[in-house]
């Protein structure tokens, strides 16, 4: 069914779904998305309403005909920036709250990135309807203070950086630098830095981080100013920025003396393999003769999800968007490779469940409540069409992430376990003498000049001046 209003689409989708655990009237469920239809973003409707308008459809085969879930969309497809679309949309949501909806029914929103993060807080506290969102969260969307309804069931910032920093802590790695690249195309990389900064500073009463931040322009010059900035600070660099230019600073890391004597690891973040995110596979066969930047490079990205289940939903997922967006997707690029797909898909699989769950116990007349669902989906783990999936107590998603590393036998990417390196899988081959990962701190320290070396220098000077007399 599509409704029209003056330069605004509302979609709708319905059909009824499987509840054998309840009888009579079924429970109808509206899942209303806010997100925008196209400028940007990898979480627009043209890169995951097919996910939404797929998962609906199928479960209402899986459920009927005891539930009756719809997909709104409320989106104005000119919009083309932040402002224009949450102008109207909290404007046409709170029309519709007052003059549509029903306390029988089971309310879920769709958050847009796009949205300031405490007016959607306030939406869904007052009203007490669930709120999700398909892409990375900050931590206020999942703070139950604040936002009492809030499911970051496309993880959060957080989990990136805590990951990231796991990490540098399995291998004692605690002095970082973190190179953002400025006017990136997605806020992504910039919330990054912020958090890594931010839970550095949380660990501090276990371990001791030293994390200093510094921004480069996409121009040669200032990203060899920013690989120099690293030398006398760390000896690990993060760098945060689309795939090109990552690939790009790791081949500037040449010209920046002393970067490619296998001292250094460098590590790249993100949150999924497609468009200008870029691929791990991206990094294969690079153009230069000097391997040992690549040798010490890792590549955390999300991990995609795999089986016959998941192969036969990215054919139908590819005739979905082509038929609902006219979006194709290129040979070697799958619809759950992306990330906000995945979390689209899931969000109604999740709902769907949660429902199913609370409705063999709840009282009918006595309405929904979003804060109720939100408690029951948190701390526990969940067996979905695409995978298993664990939300934490705060309602977020824990995020499933690969460590990709240079093989130096094929010229190419491959996932590594570095948590457990003996495990006989692939492995990191670090361009360090020793073959182990680099050092946190140098024997000679950042100067070159420190510890063993300054005690050699003071020998050596002590010897010049004895021969000089």
């Amino acid at each position: 069914m599509l409704l029209f209003r003056p330069n605004l689409l509302v979609l709708m989708w319905t059909s009824a779904v499987n509840f054998p655990q309840i009888s009579g009237a079924p429970v109808n469920v509206e899942i209303i998305s806010l997100l925008p239809y196209n400028f940007g973003m990898g979480t627009a409707l043209v890169r995951t309403g097919s996910a939404f308008a797929l998962a609906v459809e199928e479960a209402n085969k899986r459920y009927a005909p005891y539930l009756n879930m719809s997909l709104r969309l409320m989106y104005n497809a000119t919009d083309r920036n932040c402002e224009e679309v949450a102008g109207q949309a909290i404007r046409t949501l709170s029309e519709y709250y007052y003059r549509k909806t029903d306390p029988e029914s089971v309310y879920a929103i769709i958050v847009s990135q796009c949205f300031d993060v405490t007016g959607t807080q306030s939406v869904g506290s007052e009203w007490d309807w669930l709120m999700f969102a398909n892409g990375a969260s900050a931590d206020d969307f999942v703070d139950k203070e604040k936002s009492p309804t809030g499911m970051a069931t496309g993880g959060t910032f957080r989990s990136y950086a805590e990951f990231t920093l796991r990490l540098c802590i399995f291998h004692r790695w605690f002095h970082i630098t973190v190179l953002l690249q400025t006017k990136a195309f997605s806020s992504f990389y910039s919330e990054i830095a912020g958090f890594l900064l931010r839970v550095a500073a949380e660990y501090s009463g276990r371990y001791h981080f030293d994390v200093n931040l510094n921004m480069f322009d996409l121009v040669d010059e200032s990203m060899i100013a920013a690989l120099n900035h690293v030398k006398y600070r760390s000896r690990v660099i993060v760098i945060l920025g689309p795939g090109a230019t990552c690939l790009r600073m790791l081949l500037l890391a040449e010209r920046a003396e002393g970067l490619t004597n296998g001292e250094y690891v460098f590590i790249v973040i993100q949150p999924q393999q497609q468009g200008f995110y870029g691929k791990a596979s991206g990094f294969n066969n690079p153009n230069t003769t000097n391997l040992a930047a690549f040798r010490s490079f890792l590549y955390v990205t999300f991990k995609s999800p795999s089986g016959a289940v998941v192969t036969d939903l990215n054919l139908k997922l590819v005739r979905q968007a082509k038929a609902l967006y006219n979006v194709t997707y290129a040979a070697g690029i799958q619809p759950l490779d992306g990330f906000s797909v995945m979390a689209s898909y899931d969000i109604v699989d999740l709902l769907a469940v949660t429902v199913n769950e609370t409705a063999a116990t709840r009282v009918r007349g006595s309405g929904w409540s979003g804060r109720h669902l939100a408690e029951r989906m948190s701390n526990r783990n969940f067996s979905l069409t695409v995978g298993e999936m664990y939300v934490n107590e705060e309602g977020a998603r824990t995020l499933n992430l690969d460590v990709f590393a240079f093989n130096t036998t094929t010229n190419s990417m491959q996932v590594v376990n570095l948590w457990n390196p003996s495990d006989n899988g692939p492995s990191v081959n670090w361009a360090t003498n020793t073959g182990r990962p680099p050092l946190d701190v140098p024997k000679c320290g950042f100067s070159g000049e420190d510890g063993d070396c300054a005690q050699q220098r003071r020998t050596s000077n002590h010897t010049m001046q004895s021969v000089i007399v």
